[in-house]
């Protein structure tokens, strides 16, 4: 009887499309990955572990204290100066990164309701503008007043205290939840009383004419747009300044107001055009992408610029991939909660659903075929928010104050509910808990990165077929100090084989100290044996079979350059 042939299934860039969770995996392209936690979709197009968070707030206890750092910006004022400017647990906070210390700025008496941590920040001119829908816009003017936090003045233009803002029946002030800046103006809506009123400020610069006042902007105009909602009607839920336009997202409608004329006259704005059936949930989901915005829909994460041209709820949703875990993850959380952040020198836009401990990441670099992104998931991870700083470096911000998006390994983490970590034989195709307790870690603790990736079924071009499985070739780049674990399971939910490689790979790159730990600088070691190829032998027997790799990165990047899986055809069952 003849010996049957060894089939092979080469892989030359493992998970390079990312996730896809949304087609069936019979027949789906070998590129793409069934799960890639704590992965990003690197430069060379492999799949690699993520950058770590290194701690950058040194007294989190005493500023922050049990409370996230909720929001924050980077605002620079027109001498230059550089402020990080944070919020949470009731005050308001700047943030030096040299000593890495959380400074409570004084005159703001807040809430530690979350919700009222939410801050919105526009800049103009020398102050930064806070809103967030429960109270009065905030603003902070630096060198004046002692660098207070202080209520932003109702007044109008002319100095009378009629401001534009509609009164409650209680008799409060109706407070904005979205602003913007553009064409000069501050613009502010999505007012507790009337959901499709706008209002403009005077033009940066303008004085206010009330002589006891310390200065500052007025309103100047309102623009109401309740009578052109393409579906009769919606709410504001968003503003955006984009390519000289304002945009007004409501929750399910666009509208685009422009200077016909081009003369940037916010006199002149008129409706130049509208979107139906696709609007902003998030209202801090909207980060620029070079030329174009990207925002949350109920449908899931949409282009400005192919949903304007398009205006096709199939075109433009740039999570297609993942349609159904973006959806689920949207009923579970509270939009106000919702962030994105767009890290370009990453290339890497990530949307986090803090209430579910969970951020997807985005590679923008090159699109699919289809026009979606290539998505990869960084699960059990408390991230608020997020600035990227003038010098390019990216931080974010959760319990424990501000982290630096650096390293090969985290100072915080998330324990499962039941305050201990995933089994490593747990069903790699199960959902962890989302109850979690999350925390941060003292300063000579570190975390490891949780690499994990797995192939989508395979079936080796005969479905019927039962193969038995030989060998798996994997060529790696770094992971050195780390043991891999490669498994698999055959048909869907047999139970799972593994394996372990001890120290794999090699050094790839590294950090060197400067001044200290956290004043770092990538470092290419260079040296020989950055690539390393590995044989592994494997057994078992099924129709489809899925490999797994995880690693628990400490030291060294890690990412998988190219897979090739061996299998004996047997007969068909």
């Amino acid at each position: 009887m003849p010996t049957q042939p060894i089939t092979s299934i080469p892989i030359s860039s493992p998970g390079y499309f990312g996730l896809n969770t949304s087609d069936s995996p019979v027949g789906m392209a070998v590129s793409f990955a069934a799960i890639a936690d704590h992965c990003v979709i690197d430069t060379l197009g492999r799949i690699g572990s993520r950058k770590g968070f290194r701690a950058h707030t040194l007294n989190p206890a005493e500023s922050y204290d049990q409370y996230p750092c909720q929001r924050v910006t980077e605002f620079v004022d027109i001498l230059g100066d550089t402020w990080r400017i944070s919020a949470g647990g009731g005050s308001i906070f700047k943030n030096i990164l040299s000593t890495r210390i959380a400074t409570k700025i004084p005159g703001f008496t807040g809430s530690t309701d979350p919700d009222q941590n939410n801050f919105q920040f526009a800049s103009l001119g020398d102050r930064l503008y806070m809103v967030n829908g429960y109270i009065n816009p905030q603003e902070f003017a630096p060198g004046q007043n002692d660098n207070l936090i202080s209520p932003m003045s109702l007044a109008n233009s002319d100095g009378s205290e009629d401001p534009p803002f509609y009164p409650s029946d209680a008799g409060f002030p109706s407070y904005p939840s979205c602003c913007t800046a553009g064409f000069g103006r501050l613009f502010m809506s999505g007012f507790t009383e009337n959901k499709s009123l706008i209002v403009y400020s005077t033009l940066q610069g303008q004085t206010n004419p009330v002589p006891d006042s310390k200065g500052g902007l007025r309103w100047a105009g309102t623009i109401d747009v309740s009578q052109y909602w393409p579906d009769g009607t919606d709410v504001v839920t968003a503003l955006a300044v984009h390519n000289n336009y304002l945009i007004v997202f409501g929750q399910h409608s666009i509208l685009v107001y422009g200077d016909p004329s081009g003369a940037d006259n916010v006199y002149q704005l008129s409706l130049q055009d509208t979107v139906s059936g696709i609007g902003c949930i998030a209202r801090d989901s909207i980060a620029a992408l070079g030329t174009d915005l990207v925002f949350l829909d109920a449908s899931g994460l949409r282009s400005f610029g192919r949903t304007l041209q398009e205006k096709s709820l199939p075109i433009g949703n740039l999570s297609g991939n993942i349609q159904s875990d973006i959806e689920q993850a949207i009923r579970l959380s509270n939009p106000n909660d919702i962030v994105g952040f767009y890290n370009p020198e990453d290339s890497l836009y990530t949307l986090t659903f803090p209430d579910e401990a969970l951020t997807y990441a985005f590679d923008t670099k090159i699109p699919l075929e289809n026009g979606t992104l290539k998505t990869t998931r960084w699960p059990n991870r408390y991230i608020k928010c997020g600035f990227r700083s003038v010098s390019g470096k990216t931080f974010y911000g959760g319990v424990g104050g501000l982290y630096e998006y650096i390293g090969n390994s985290d100072r915080s983490f998330v324990m499962l509910g039941s305050g201990a970590p995933q089994s490593r034989n747990s069903n790699p195709f199960g959902i962890p808990s989302v109850s979690a307790i999350i925390d941060y870690l003292p300063e000579h603790m570190d975390w490891p990165i949780e690499f994990r990736y797995w192939t989508q079924p395979q079936s080796f071009g005969a479905q019927s077929k039962l193969k038995f499985l030989k060998e798996v070739d994997i060529t790696l780049a770094g992971g050195g100090g780390n043991d891999l674990w490669l498994k698999w399971v055959f048909n869907y939910s047999d139970p799972v084989s593994e394996v372990r490689l001890r120290q794999v790979g090699s050094v790839l790159y590294y950090y060197a100290a400067q001044d200290s730990e956290y004043d770092s600088l990538a470092t290419y070691s260079g040296g020989e044996g950055l690539i390393a190829s590995k044989r592994l032998k494997v057994w078992g027997s099924g129709r489809v079979v899925s490999l797994g790799f995880e690693v628990s990165v400490t030291e060294n990047h890690f990412s998988i350059q190219e897979l090739n899986i061996q299998a004996l055809l047997g007969r068909t069952v």
